[in-house]
C-alpha cells in the first residue's frame, strides 16, 4: 500500500521531469482511489507539482465519482420516472463490482 511519503516522492520526482507524468499519475491515483483526497491534494501541496496540473487532475479524478452520485441521488427522489434508468445503473455498478473483484482474485 501507499504511504505519503511514497505519493510526495513520487510527485517530486516526476514533477519536475516533464508535466504529463505529474498529471497522469495525480488522474490515476484520484480515480483508483487508492488514497483519500485529503492526503493526494497534502502531497500534491508539499511537493513541487503545478498548481494548474493539480487543479485538471483534481476535475479528471472526481468527475466520474460525482456524475454518479448525482445520477443515483437524482433517480432515487425521482424513482417513479427514473425506475428504469436507477436499476440499469446499480445492476451495471454491480456488474463492475463482481468484475474488479474477480480480477483481483485471479
Amino acid at each position: 500500500m501507499f504511504n505519503i511519503n511514497d505519493v510526495v516522492e513520487i510527485l517530486r520526482n516526476n514533477s519536475s521531469i516533464a508535466i504529463p507524468i505529474s498529471l497522469i499519475i495525480s488522474i490515476v491515483i484520484s480515480l483508483v482511489g487508492i488514497l483519500p483526497s485529503g492526503i493526494i491534494t497534502l502531497a500534491a501541496s508539499i511537493s513541487n507539482v503545478d498548481s494548474t496540473i493539480f487543479t485538471v487532475a483534481t476535475l479528471i479524478g472526481k468527475v466520474p465519482s460525482i456524475a454518479l452520485e448525482a445520477l443515483v441521488s437524482y433517480d432515487i427522489i425521482n424513482i417513479y420516472d427514473n425506475w428504469i434508468r436507477l436499476v440499469i445503473t446499480v445492476i451495471g455498478l454491480i456488474f463492475v463490482k463482481f468484475t474488479i473483484t474477480k480480477k483481483k482474485d485471479d
